[in-house]
């Protein structure tokens, strides 16, 4: 701004390179202020979720140079999630506890055996009880069988609204298996699109970046504007911007991913 600025001065400059230098000026300040707005939310929020927003403690962040993950294949994938996945596990131990329940209430129409033993002595003392053990003590059994033969109703009842709930719990298992698989190809899907991507824009960054090298040239040699040279630079950001913002938003995927296959806290072990 201020190199366009001095040459309009020196009228080696349009009015219009100048206007035009402005406008770009104003619109990357604007740009600041939102990200330096942007990066003061994230900080807060970052350590909010650690623990420490009302302490003095404080943290680093570094450049995350990690490559994208292989994507998985989505049999592969979905596998995995049945084996992994919480909500999954959660659901299967659901219908298990349901199966058991239903069992138990089925097993009510089984008849009940019940068995049960009395020994007990008579003496005046406790000699004569342990010296004459046949004579002083009674040995004394019963069995006893119970056969629900009529309960009306209400077991009836109970058996069936045992059987709906193991019906129940394992249609919504099902459901949940279907959500899952479409949440699973939906981000199988975008980070293969990544995988694409991510080389496409580090190539326009390099060119571009290679660009700005020739239009800094031309313009040193008189055969440049400086609105040539402010393209290129704008160039230059935007692609840069273009590269982060695709590697932002694969990193989030590979998280989502990992979430979803329940091997997110594997990388904590």
């Amino acid at each position: 701004m201020a190199l366009t600025k001095k040459r309009f001065e020196l009228g080696s400059a349009r009015k219009t390179d100048l206007l035009k230098a402005e406008v770009r000026f104003g619109q990357a300040r604007v740009d600041v202020v939102n990200n330096n707005s942007a990066l003061k939310n994230a900080y807060l929020n970052l350590k909010n979720a650690m623990g420490i927003i009302g302490s003095d403690q404080d943290f680093t962040v570094n450049d995350v140079a990690a490559a994208l993950i292989p994507v998985p294949e989505f049999e592969t994938g979905f596998e995995t999630i049945q084996k992994l996945n919480p909500s999954v596990l959660a659901k299967q131990r659901q219908i298990t506890n349901a199966e058991f329940s239903e069992k138990i209430t089925k097993g009510a129409r089984m008849p009940n055996i019940s068995a049960n033993a009395n020994y007990s002595g008579n003496a005046e003392d406790l000699e004569t009880l342990s010296g004459e053990w046949d004579e002083n003590w009674r040995r004394n059994i019963s069995l006893s069988i119970s056969i629900p033969i009529y309960t009306g109703n209400t077991l009836s009842t109970r058996i069936q609204q045992a059987r709906l709930n193991v019906q129940k719990q394992e249609s919504e298992y099902l459901t949940q298996l279907q959500d899952l698989s479409v949440q699973l190809h939906g981000i199988l899907d975008r980070l293969n699109n990544y995988q694409e991507v991510i080389p496409i824009n580090e190539t326009v960054l390099s060119s571009a970046e290679e660009d700005l090298k020739l239009a800094q040239q031309r313009y040193s040699l008189g055969s440049a504007t400086i609105l040539e040279v402010l393209d290129a630079q704008v160039s230059v950001v935007s692609a840069r911007s273009s590269l982060i913002r695709s590697k932002h938003d694969s990193l989030i995927e590979q998280a989502n991913l990992k979430a979803l296959l329940g091997t997110l806290d594997s990388d904590l072990e």
